[in-house]
C-alpha cells in the first residue's frame, strides 16, 4: 500500500473524518459488547474542534480518506492520549493503521512525549494484538463503560 498518504488533518477533512469514525466505532461497539460509544454520536463541529486543538492524522488512498486518529498532548505530564482511531472496514489489515501509528510515534518523539495512552476493548483480540505489536502494554483494565476496556501505554522514554 505504497500509495497511502498520511497527513495532518485540515478543517476540510472534518466531514470525512466523522464518517470514518462513525463506521469504525459502530463496528467497535458491536465487537466489544458496548451499547454505544461517544464517537458514534459526535458531530462535525466536534471534529473541527479536535482538528484545531489536537494532532489529528488522516490516511488517504487515491484521494479518499480511509482512516484517522486523534492525539491530545498533556504537556504537564509529558504524555498524550490517542483516541478515535479508525480505518474503514474494507481497508483494514493493509497496513493503514501501522502507517498512522508510525506518524504519531514520529510526532511524539519530536515533541518529547514520554508516554502515549489509549483505551481499547479487551474483547477484541485483533485490536489487542495490533496495539501489542505497535509497542503498547496493558496499564490497567476496567469495566466502567460496561465492557472490559484496557488502558494501554506506549513508552517513548524508558524510565530509570
Amino acid at each position: 500500500m505504497k500509495d497511502i498518504l498520511i497527513k495532518r488533518a485540515e478543517l476540510d477533512d472534518a466531514q470525512a473524518i466523522m464518517q470514518v469514525t462513525k463506521e469504525a466505532f459502530e463496528w467497535y461497539a458491536k465487537a466489544s459488547g458496548a451499547k454505544e460509544t461517544d464517537a458514534q454520536n459526535e458531530d462535525c463541529d466536534t471534529v473541527k474542534y479536535d482538528i484545531q486543538n489536537k494532532y489529528v492524522y488522516c490516511a488517504y488512498l487515491n484521494g479518499i480518506l480511509i482512516g484517522s486518529l486523534r492525539v491530545e498532548i498533556n504537556d504537564t505530564e509529558q504524555s498524550a492520549y490517542l483516541s478515535r482511531f479508525g480505518v474503514l472496514t474494507e481497508y483494514r489489515n493493509l497496513g493503514v493503521g501501522k502507517r498512522l501509528i508510525f506518524a504519531v510515534d514520529s510526532k511524539m518523539e519530536q515533541l518529547g512525549v514520554e508516554k502515549l495512552y489509549l483505551h481499547t476493548s479487551t474483547n477484541i483480540s485483533s485490536l489487542m494484538t495490533f496495539y501489542k505489536n505497535a509497542g503498547f502494554l496493558v496499564h490497567s483494565v476496567s469495566k466502567e463503560r460496561g465492557y472490559p476496556r484496557a488502558l494501554l501505554v506506549k513508552r517513548y522514554k524508558i524510565e530509570d
